[in-house]
């Protein structure tokens, strides 16, 4: 996404990373994706961080931070749980 507008993302990235999932999540290629994409455009992080989105299903189900918000320009997305 180019330009200095305005923008905001949001939904279920099936990704893992730190900065969404909390200390300790581990990262898998796809959340290292989204990263440098947010990195390389300046977009942040507007959902808030460690805030479980997914519940593990059965007994060996994890729970996940999988759906988040970004933003970009003169906007401010502020996740509620």
């Amino acid at each position: 996404m180019e330009g200095d507008g305005n923008g905001v993302v949001m939904g279920d990235v099936n990704a893992r990373h730190e900065r969404w999932g909390g200390d300790g999540e581990l990262e898998n290629v796809e959340g290292r994706r989204v990263v440098d994409w947010m990195d390389e455009w300046g977009w942040k992080l507007g959902t808030e961080r460690g805030v479980i989105t997914r519940r593990g299903e059965g007994e060996r189900g994890k729970d996940r931070v999988l759906d988040i918000g970004v933003y970009v320009g003169g906007v401010e997305v502020k996740g509620r749980t």
